[in-house]
């Protein structure tokens, strides 16, 4: 609690630069892109909001603009509307040639990307495509172990108790 407040009282300097820089140079779509960000982060969803409406629907980083709309329809409890912007990012970051450290990093973050898409299906109560989206997740070692953690509530869920302990063995 206290770190978090702590990056939301630094964040309101940068949130205050961001929009100063914003204010001088109202079409530079990185700064746009960067204090939805900031507000995403400092729960300021609202702001957010109005600010992504502006971002243009061509927004070259493809990745940014799936990942900031994932985030905000996220924030929203949007489920559904999560999921068709996550499953894009997905598609996405699969297809990114690994030829910078931002495109390995954003490969990376695939597994985090479905951790996503099951947290929003279980949300909706979905537990077959959460469970599928969990299931692909297990294929990257950051991710395993979450994965394997929400697999076991889904299987505990259905009162597949078998199914419950052989997930939770394999996080031990």
């Amino acid at each position: 609690y206290e770190l978090d407040e702590k990056r939301k009282e630094w964040n309101k300097d940068i949130i205050t630069e961001l929009k100063e820089e914003l204010e001088k140079e109202p079409d530079n779509v990185k700064t746009r892109a960067n204090l939805i960000w900031t507000y995403l982060e400092n729960d300021r969803i609202s702001e957010a909001e109005e600010l992504l409406k502006d971002l243009p629907e061509d927004y070259e980083d493809r990745f940014d603009y799936y990942n900031l709309h994932s985030s905000m329809a996220l924030a929203k409890e949007e489920y559904e509307t999560a999921v068709g912007y996550l499953n894009s990012l997905v598609e996405i970051a699969e297809k990114l040639p690994e030829d910078s450290e931002e495109n390995i990093s954003r490969h990376a973050r695939v597994g985090e990307m479905l951790i996503r898409i099951g947290y929003c299906y279980f949300s909706m109560d979905r537990l077959d495509e959460s469970k599928e989206a969990y299931d692909r997740a297990l294929k990257y070692p950051q991710s395993h172990i979450e994965a394997l953690n929400h697999l076991a509530q889904i299987s505990f869920n259905r009162r597949k108790y078998d199914e419950t302990i052989a997930y939770a063995r394999e996080l031990i």
